[in-house]
């Protein structure tokens, strides 16, 4: 346990050397500690909650059961601590005596979109890959025997000969 003077100083510190930024969990930053206000800040060290940059996971099956990360990080344990002592001295000062939210709140994730199962997606997902795979390589096979055949038969020579631009043979392939 560590007090400094401010917030930047506590900054300063963890960044400055990497034993402390290794060895830190929480840095509680107190905005303001009156007996009938009491803002703080929690900053765990980001290696323990849940990732907050991406908004929602596209491939998630079911429901993410990331934010069990919270309970099991010590995040609300460190809330639940300084909650019951904000209310504990704003009870001491002449505050109506109320529970802190975090002894009637209970933890539940965000709401997902709804999931369900595609009978027809469960059925074919071991053979989709080689299904698309295989869809894939037939027009190159194709494509590699018109040109194996055109080069056998000498047809862009003859064309040539007979007059045919450069540009015009080009084109023919995209038609």
């Amino acid at each position: 346990t560590r007090v400094h003077a401010d917030e930047a100083a506590a900054l300063a510190h963890l960044g400055g050397a990497a034993d402390a930024a290794r060895d830190a969990w929480a840095l509680l930053v107190f905005d303001s500690l009156a007996p009938r206000q009491v803002e703080y800040a929690v900053r765990l060290n980001y290696t323990t909650v849940p990732n907050t940059n991406r908004i929602s996971k596209r491939l998630t099956r079911g429901l993410d059961t990331e934010y069990q990360r919270y309970v099991t990080s010590g995040f609300l344990t460190l809330q639940r601590a300084v909650d019951g002592f904000a209310f504990g001295l704003a009870a001491r000062h002449g505050a109506e005596p109320l529970p802190p939210p975090a002894d009637v709140a209970w933890l539940a994730p965000f709401p997902t979109a709804a999931y369900s199962q595609n009978p027809f997606y469960l059925a074919v997902q071991s053979l989709l890959p080689l299904l698309l795979t295989l869809c894939q390589l037939f027009p190159a096979a194709l494509l590699t025997k018109s040109v194996v055949e055109e080069k056998e038969t000498r047809l862009a020579q003859t064309m040539r000969i007979m007059g045919l631009r450069h540009g015009v043979h080009v084109g023919s392939w995209y038609v």
